[in-house]
Formats: structure tokens, C-alpha cells, sequence
């Protein structure tokens, strides 16, 4: 027999079985996911006492966060963000299944708000990590964490956006933006798909009232994933330093140059960095890294602080007519100090 069917407009028809189709995917994806989604709560001793506690809402000079993470291994190694461990002095985790643990932070990286913490424990579910390049816009998505200390509220949207940067939210933005409800608490959960694979990690909200506006966004699980194995290794992520100040290429200044495509252009190659000692200079516009095109500013910046220092790139620029190929020896990063964050 037929499945029966609810019109819901003159040229579209949606089956039953697929609303139930749906909604079975929905619960399978939660069942996957939930068990390894873990509630974060930070406390932080604040000097000062009474006066600085009551201005920060913990009793006795103290300070108190919330927040999500979600553990990706049996070894009890879970993902977060940095602002919602950033200066704790201790950290609780709350499971799904109720048990609780102390964490020890084994390293942060505040550039992509990114932090590492580990719990000791039997029998941890570990989530199932996707593949965050192939999620496209339009895609179904689930975010679960604990919005206002409310553990394990799961809230449902789609990919809205892909590749936000500039939002000046940390250093290395390619964020995944969704309408997924995300609240104060949900920072450092996952965002999964429809089978229950982690894809993204939700971080901020674009708000004026300080709750969801239905703009939200997660770092894409792929950054995560590099970040988190550099953090478990190293305890830190050193990133590669080209030497050069670079901004994006309008279409004017293109023209100027008799430059068609996408590209960056090299403001200044300050002496003594790399890109100076192997031949850059200002004017140039970078066109292709490692024979991949260069499409703008932030994802060039990202592409070359993703490479270890000391690896050698290969980089082509448009120069007076002439596209020429320069190696260059990647420097090191210096990792600038971030101002202190109320939670």
C-alpha cells in the first residue's frame, strides 16, 4: 500500500514515510552522538574575595563557567573550546550517563579557541568524527551540549553559511555558521550531522541580546582535529610564518597590476623574514601555495599557520606581467598575547 501523503503546497508533496524517515534519522544521529557529549564547569579563584566573587557570581572569590565538550577517544580526551576552560583552576566533567570527573587541561590554543582536556576513566563512548570540507549549505545539522546548564538539550538547523571569517571572533576564522539554536553553555559541543558524525564545534553567536538570533558559529571539525593532535603531541600548535603583511585584492588594484583571478597582495616583505630572504617583496600578488590557488586573505593566512615552521612552501606571484615560483623556509609563529575574557 501506498504511504499517505501530506500536501503541503500546490507543487510540493512530502510522504509520510519520508517526515518518519526523518525523524528516525534525527534519533539515530542523537543516539550516537549524545553519550559522548560531556558538560564542562570551571571554577576559578579569583583574588580579592567577597567583593570580586559577588561581582562574578561564585561565593568566596570565586568565578564559575559553563560550557560542552565532547570526548573523541576511549583514552577520555575531549575537545572544548579555550574560553570555557581559559584560566580555571579546576575543571569538572559531567557525562551523559551522570558519572563526573576532575580534567587536566593538556593544552590550549587560543587563536582558534581551541582547547584539549583529559579525563581518567572505565568504559568512555567516544563520538564519530566527520569530514567537515564535505558538508555543504542547506544540510541538516544537531547541536547538543549543555545551554544554561541544562545537560543534553539536543536543538536542530541546517549549514546556513560556510567559510565566515572576519567575524573577529579569534585569529583563524573559517567557521561553519548554522541557525541551530545555540545558547550561553553550548560553547566547545559538537555539531553533527544526520548520522551522527561530528562536523563542527560550536562557539559563538552573532546576538544583541545575548541569546540565539539564529546566527551561530562552529569551528569546522577538520581544524579541530589537526589542533587537537598538535595539542595532544606538543601540549601547544606552532604555526608556520611566511614574513609578509598581506591584504586582499580588490578588483581595482587587480586591474592596476594586469592581474586576472584570485590572489593576495603582499603589502610588505619586512627584511630579515623569510619571504624577503627568499625574493618577495611589496607589490606582489600571490596567486598559488603549494600549487593550490590562493582565493583570499583568511584562508591564506590559515593555509600557511596550518604548516609546520621550517617546512619549505612553494609560492607563485604575479610580477610585472610575469608569474614567478619562489621557495620559501616558513618561520615561526609568535603567538600574541590575548586579553583576559569574562566569562
Amino acid at each position: 500500500m501506498a504511504s499517505p501523503e501530506v500536501a503541503t503546497g500546490e507543487r510540493v508533496v512530502v510522504s509520510a514515510r519520508a517526515i518518519e524517515d526523518l525523524q528516525s534519522a534525527y534519533k539515530a544521529a542523537i543516539a550516537a552522538a549524545g553519550p559522548a557529549v560531556v558538560s564542562v564547569y570551571s571554577t576559578q579563584v579569583v583574588e580579592g574575595g567577597g567583593v570580586m566573587g559577588a561581582l562574578f557570581g561564585g561565593p568566596s572569590g570565586t568565578r564559575r563557567g559553563l560550557g560542552s565538550g565532547f570526548i573523541v577517544d576511549s583514552q577520555g580526551y575531549i575537545l572544548t573550546n579555550n574560553h570555557v576552560v581559559e584560566d580555571a583552576d579546576e575543571i569538572r566533567v559531567e557525562l551523559a550517563d551522570g558519572r563526573a570527573f576532575d580534567a587536566e587541561v593538556i593544552g590550549t590554543d587560543p587563536p582558534t579557541d581551541l582547547a584539549l582536556v583529559r579525563i581518567e576513566g572505565p568504559d568512555l563512548s567516544a563520538v564519530e568524527l566527520g569530514d567537515s570540507d564535505v558538508v555543504e549549505v542547506g544540510d541538516f545539522v544537531l547541536a547538543i551540549g549543555n545551554p544554561f546548564g541544562l545537560p543534553q538539550t539536543v536543538s536542530s538547523g541546517i549549514v546556513s553559511a560556510k567559510g565566515r571569517a572576519n567575524v573577529g571572533i579569534v585569529d583563524y576564522e573559517d567557521f561553519i555558521q548554522t541557525d541551530a539554536p545555540i545558547n550561553p553553555g553550548n560553547s566547545g559541543g559538537p555539531l553533527i550531522d544526520l548520522r551522527g558524525r561530528v562536523v563542527g564545534i560550536n562557539t559563538a553567536i552573532a546576538s544583541r541580546s545575548g541569546g540565539n538570533n539564529g546566527i551561530a558559529f562552529a569551528i569546522p571539525v577538520n581544524m579541530a582535529i589537526d589542533v587537537a593532535a598538535k595539542l595532544r603531541d606538543q601540549g601547544r600548535v606552532a604555526r608556520g610564518q611566511l614574513g609578509v603583511v598581506i591584504s586582499d585584492l580588490d578588483e581595482a588594484r587587480a586591474e592596476q597590476l594586469g592581474w586576472e583571478g584570485p590572489g593576495v597582495l603582499i603589502q610588505d616583505a619586512p627584511e630579515g623574514g623569510p619571504a624577503h630572504g627568499a625574493g618577495l617583496r611589496g607589490g606582489d600578488v600571490i596567486t598559488r601555495l603549494n600549487g593550490g590557488a590562493v582565493s583570499n586573505m583568511p584562508a591564506f593566512r590559515s593555509d600557511v599557520a596550518a604548516l609546520p615552521p621550517g617546512s619549505k612552501v612553494r609560492v607563485r606571484v604575479w610580477r610585472e606581467g610575469i608569474e614567478r615560483d619562489f621557495e620559501v623556509t616558513l618561520g615561526e609563529l609568535a603567538q600574541r598575547p590575548r586579553p583576559q575574557r569574562r566569562r
